[in-house]
């Protein structure tokens, strides 16, 4: 929960970045960042006693991988149908954006070379600042995507809640396709 400075803050924040979005789009700039989680979007946490959940037991046992394939392609895939740049808002950002990069090509990430960045390293902020702050120290961007389990209401029409069991499945990638088309419209 956000102290009440922060709640302002973020708020004043968002509306700088709706501002920026609006100008690089008139501009005709075509350029989409997805900020992507981790842990309950490509790493489920399956319900014990599903097939899921005994498929990523025995993927464990061969190599300890804790990436779910089917969301990882859905990642590839958006990224394929829409050109992002990625950039880890995890919290296993702090790894460092070479080992989040390598740790995605490992685990079978095809567009790996779109992880371009991470965002701030530096000390613990919530989460919604530390993208607002991203975008508003990277204005470059017409339109951003973020797939989290954490809510981010904040982030209305740009924000696609994950289920941490169920990842970010066929039908989160639908609706993450179609925030990024109304984008494509404006």
């Amino acid at each position: 929960m956000l102290e009440e400075n922060d709640r302002l803050h973020l708020q004043k924040q968002i509306e700088e970045v709706k501002k920026i979005l609006q100008a690089n789009r008139r501009k005709g700039i075509q350029k989409y960042a997805l900020f992507l989680d981790f842990d309950g979007v490509i790493h489920v946490f399956y319900k014990e006693g599903t097939l899921k959940y005994e498929q990523a037991l025995k993927r464990m046992q061969n190599h300890f991988d804790f990436v779910d394939p089917e969301a990882l392609e859905n990642v590839d895939r958006l990224i394929e149908n829409y050109d992002l740049d990625i950039i880890v808002s995890s919290s296993w950002r702090y790894n460092g954006l070479s080992y989040c990069r390598e740790y995605l090509k490992k685990s079978g990430m095809k567009n790996y070379k779109t992880v371009i960045d991470t965002t701030q390293t530096e000390s613990y902020m919530d989460r919604r600042l530390e993208i607002t702050e991203y975008l508003l120290e990277h204005p470059v961007y017409s339109g951003f995507i973020v797939l989290d389990d954490i809510p981010m209401t904040e982030f209305k029409g740009s924000y696609i809640s994950i289920d941490p069991t169920e990842g970010f499945d066929e039908d989160k990638f639908e609706q993450a396709s179609q925030v990024l088309r109304r984008y494509m419209k404006k």
